[in-house]
C-alpha cells in the first residue's frame, strides 16, 4: 500500500508540476494508484504459490480500485 500511496501522490506532484488543473492533477493521481492497485493483485494472485492467504493483505488496495 506504500507503493500505491507513493504513485498517487507522484502522479499528483507531476500533474501539479505540469501546472494542471486541480481537478486533473487529482485524477491523474487516483488513476496512477488504480493502476498500480491492479498490478499489485495481478502479481499476488499469478506468482504467489498459495494466493488465499495473501488474499486479505491485498484487499484494501483491491477495494480501493473498485
Amino acid at each position: 500500500m506504500i507503493y500505491n500511496a507513493l504513485a498517487m501522490a507522484g502522479g499528483y506532484v507531476l500533474a501539479r508540476l505540469l501546472r494542471l488543473p486541480e481537478t486533473d492533477a487529482r485524477a491523474i493521481s487516483m488513476e496512477t494508484g488504480i493502476h498500480n492497485t491492479g498490478l499489485g493483485l495481478i502479481l499476488v494472485f499469478n506468482f504467489l504459490r498459495r494466493p488465499r492467504r495473501h488474499g486479505p493483505s491485498c484487499s484494501p488496495g483491491g477495494g480501493f480500485g473498485i
